[in-house]
């Protein structure tokens, strides 16, 4: 897969998975050093308006497929793509262990029915990316 522009490229791709949803569901993308999507995982399934998300599993499935850097992409079934208390919290918490872990989060993602929100956009994601990624 080739290298993505910017967060609507992402959202398309996932889409067609998210749009048939009836629950919340959180998809964690897999990229390597030249941010080109590498694998995509379901890490977490939950209700209507709300998911748990175990921080742990974000990271499992990017950790053995040796990606470089993470993103998060879930939808809110309601169709309203503003992020909740819950989901500030939730990225900053990502954030800081692909800090630890050495897996930047490239971005958190809010499918809606008509739109997205992406935390990088909205400049609310500190970027650490390599020289040639910016």
């Amino acid at each position: 897969m080739r290298r993505f522009a910017d967060p609507q490229e992402a959202v398309d791709m996932v889409r067609p998975l998210l749009s048939k949803a009836d629950r919340e569901m959180v998809l964690v993308l897999s990229l390597n050093t030249k941010l080109e999507p590498q694998a995509i995982e379901i890490a977490a399934v939950g209700g209507l308006n709300s998911c748990v998300v175990d921080v742990q599993n974000i990271f499992k499935h990017s950790i053995l497929n040796n990606a470089a850097y993470v993103a998060c992409i879930h939808n809110h079934p309601s169709g309203d793509p503003e992020p909740s208390r819950e989901d500030v919290l939730l990225t900053q918490k990502i954030s800081a262990a692909g800090t630890i872990l050495g897996l930047p989060l490239l971005d958190q993602i809010i499918v809606g029915e008509y739109g997205y929100y992406s935390f990088k956009e909205q400049g609310k994601l500190e970027q650490v990316l390599p020289d040639d990624a910016a």
